[in-house]
């Protein structure tokens, strides 16, 4: 059963679990393209969501979330110097297969998204962001050049 107030939105991507949010009322909206749910009126709103996640667990939903890989050879010496340049969290502290929650920057310093990043590798981390592979990319593609 689809919520009332959660009209299909025909030309958003759907993640795999849309069918799952929309038979359990949640509220859906249009984020960055993506039919995605913002609220499930149902559990008793937003204030009661914070307080079962704060005070038990929560699952969120990443289908929808850009993946990008940086790897060694890349500007800046390698893919450490590039995470550093543009994250907030010190990556140099991640361990290979490890990953920790940063803020992704504007070259002057302010806030861009929030990602996580993964050390995949001696010298291959990957970010994982909510804004668009697209605009991501110039993002950083104007940070390595600054």
């Amino acid at each position: 059963m689809e919520a009332a107030n959660s009209p299909i939105i025909s030309e958003a991507r759907k993640t795999p679990l849309n069918a799952l949010h929309r038979r359990l009322g949640a509220k859906m909206v249009n984020f960055d393209g993506w039919d995605m749910p913002v609220e499930y009126p149902s559990s008793g709103g937003l204030v009661a969501e914070h307080k079962a996640v704060r005070g038990g667990v929560g699952v969120f939903d990443v289908s929808h979330m850009g993946d990008i890989r940086i790897r060694s050879g890349r500007t800046f010496g390698g893919a450490l110097a590039a995470v550093q340049h543009i994250s907030m969290n010190d990556a140099s502290q991640l361990a290979i297969g490890q990953a920790h929650y940063s803020a992704m920057l504007y070259p002057q310093g302010t806030f861009v998204d929030d990602v996580i990043v993964h050390r995949l590798g001696q010298d291959d981390r990957a970010r994982k962001t909510s804004i668009g592979r697209g605009k991501t990319r110039k993002i950083l593609t104007a940070s390595w050049k600054s």
